[in-house]
């Protein structure tokens, strides 16, 4: 949508999951954007060609995740099926940016840690980049220390569940992860 309103010029997106990628492709061709978004059937973390294990999930598409633990979970993660998937880093498919004009959008399901990790380089520059903030999913990772760690060059954050998100120091963040719990509450924030 935001492409075409002309918000942003040109998408670079990544999807994982063979399935999720070809309904991505369709989705780029059906509305005529394929000049304008580049799609990438790949995993984005911390390292290059390092083979991610997949959870899928049977009920929500949009749930798969990089395994990061094989206890039970919340949401009957033991008993999901898995692929393996090749990862690549941010910084390793994009390069140089200019701050003022790139906007980083991710949902990884609380591996955003390592997503940052792997964009040391552009997380640098400080775009601003909307991100899940999931404390179930961060918890699960055991990354939330690794996610304070790669996003500390920024100042602020949105909070952007709220109507009216208010500008708050990066370093109340433990409160919004208080806030929202570890059992399966989660808000997107923008990080500026």
């Amino acid at each position: 949508e935001a492409i075409k309103r002309s918000v942003f010029e040109k998408v670079i997106a990544f999807e994982p999951v063979p399935n999720n990628y070809r309904l991505l492709v369709a989705n780029v061709y059906i509305n005529g954007l394929e000049g304008q978004i580049k799609p990438y059937n790949l995993a984005l973390g911390s390292k290059l060609d390092e083979v991610l294990t997949f959870e899928l999930s049977n009920e929500n598409f949009g749930d798969h995740r990089v395994k990061v633990s094989s206890d039970d979970g919340v949401f009957g993660e033991k008993n999901r099926a898995t692929i393996e998937v090749i990862s690549s880093t941010l910084d390793s498919k994009v390069g140089a940016i200019n701050p003022h004009e790139t906007l980083i959008w991710m949902d990884v399901q609380g591996y955003e840690a390592f997503v940052c990790t792997g964009a040391k380089q552009i997380m640098s520059e400080r775009p601003p980049c909307v991100m899940e903030f999931w404390p179930y999913g961060i918890k699960r990772a055991q990354a939330y220390q690794t996610l304070k760690d790669s996003i500390s060059m920024y100042e602020f954050f949105y909070d952007l569940r709220k109507k009216n998100p208010q500008k708050s120091k990066l370093s109340t963040l433990d409160n919004l992860y208080a806030e929202l719990g570890e059992d399966g509450d989660f808000t997107d924030i923008l990080i500026i």
